[in-house]
């Protein structure tokens, strides 16, 4: 009989018992409501605090440091009007950012409450016919393993000409973030001190978009979208358009993201 996660392996014949100890031993998840709406989900590496559904803190225990920015919130939905000049499908406007409109929660509860997993999961109502749930999940780790704050996120999208983004202001700043693309990476500016630097303001990217200084950083990943921007220290993962031309149902129905 071989039970994984014991620290030992018993034998029939004239093998007996064999000690193996594990080398790497692992530590739960743990999650608990330290008042209502406020949940704190925590492992070897990272303490993580929920409020209403954003991340307010996020500390890194190996590293000592906070990694939200004072004040921020992460994983914070966001919607904005969605009206550019021409071709409504291709192109994106910087003048949609004065539109941002946060999204609320509505209910957050645990999901998942270990020793392996543990999860927050909250809904968020976009309009009358869209909302959004999303699943903030922590897993245990053992002492060699990296780990990360996992999101999931299921949404009803019934929106014209909208555009829904996720916010992560981040306590790292650099004039540049990374970000990969096709055969390697790019680096785009932070900032918009010139038209140059402010027709950057929105990129193409594939699995992850980083942003480092001397000794830290900070990588978000994710499995399905492509477009991202940073500035300043605020990392903004775009999610969803709702184009009406040329195709007038596009992106609409029921979705599942994860980052």
């Amino acid at each position: 009989m071989l039970e994984f996660g014991s620290d030992y392996v018993e034998a029939s014949g004239d093998v007996g018992i064999m000690m193996v100890g594990n080398p790497h031993p692992s530590t739960s998840a743990s999650v608990t409501e330290v008042k209502e709406g406020v949940f704190e989900l925590s492992n070897s590496r990272y303490q993580v605090e929920v409020t209403d559904g954003v991340i307010t803190s996020l500390y890194d225990k190996l590293g000592k440091r906070e990694v939200i920015a004072k004040g921020g919130k992460a994983n914070q939905f966001v919607i904005f009007d969605d009206k550019p000049l021409y071709w409504q499908a291709w192109d994106v406007e910087v003048y949609h950012l004065e539109s941002r409109k946060e999204l609320k929660a509505t209910k957050s509860a645990v999901a998942e409450r270990g020793p392996h997993l543990v999860s927050v999961v909250t809904k968020a109502k976009i309009s009358e016919r869209s909302w959004l749930k999303s699943t903030i999940s922590l897993r245990a780790t053992t002492d060699d393993e990296l780990s990360s704050v996992e999101i999931d996120c299921e949404i009803e999208w019934q929106e014209s000409m909208k555009f829904l983004k996720v916010e992560f202001p981040v306590d790292v700043m650099n004039t540049e973030a990374s970000y990969e693309v096709q055969y390697g990476i790019v680096k785009r500016p932070t900032h918009y001190k010139t038209s140059w630097d402010m027709a950057k303001f929105e990129l193409f990217c594939h699995k992850w978009a980083n942003l480092f200084e001397a000794g830290y950083g900070i990588s978000i990943l994710n499995d399905c979208k492509y477009g991202f921007a940073t500035c300043g220290n605020l990392m903004r993962l775009s999610l969803l358009r709702a184009p009406k031309a040329p195709d007038a149902h596009a992106d609409m129905g029921e979705l599942y993201f994860y980052h």
